[in-house]
């Protein structure tokens, strides 16, 4: 009766060990982008993002900027970035997909119409941002 008790404990932390490494993998397999922008503090901000977006639209504003990457799936990231925290992201949006809005460093992130297979990339990301 003790041996097989041992058996099933180990058995099960080889299951959680196996599970771990391969929560693990799946991660060190995305690649992200690093950029450096200027944010409206008047510092440089390092960013990482899922790779492929095209050349962001930035609009300019008296207190900051909003910035926003698309990717040719139409999923986005959005960047706003206000010195007087005046600035929303528009809630008007439709958005489809996955979205999660995060604010880092008094600077509100936002990715929507994610797709499942790309969700994991989005959310490294924005964990790889929120860690530094």
């Amino acid at each position: 009766m003790k041996f097989q008790m041992k058996r099933i404990i180990y058995f099960l932390i080889f299951i959680l060990l196996l599970v771990s490494s391969c929560k693990n993998e799946k991660e060190s397999n995305i690649i992200l982008d690093e950029t450096i922008i200027m944010n409206c503090f008047g510092k440089s901000l390092k960013l990482y993002l899922p790779k492929g977006f095209g050349i962001p639209d930035r609009v300019e504003e008296y207190t900051g900027f909003f910035q926003t990457y698309t990717y040719p799936d139409k999923s986005a990231l959005s960047i706003m970035c206000d010195s007087t925290s005046v600035l929303e992201i528009s809630k008007d949006i439709e958005y489809r997909g996955f979205t999660r809005e995060e604010k880092i460093n008094d600077i509100s992130f936002i990715y929507w119409n994610v797709t499942t297979e790309r969700k994991a990339e989005f959310d490294f990301a924005f964990d790889k941002m929120k860690a530094e």
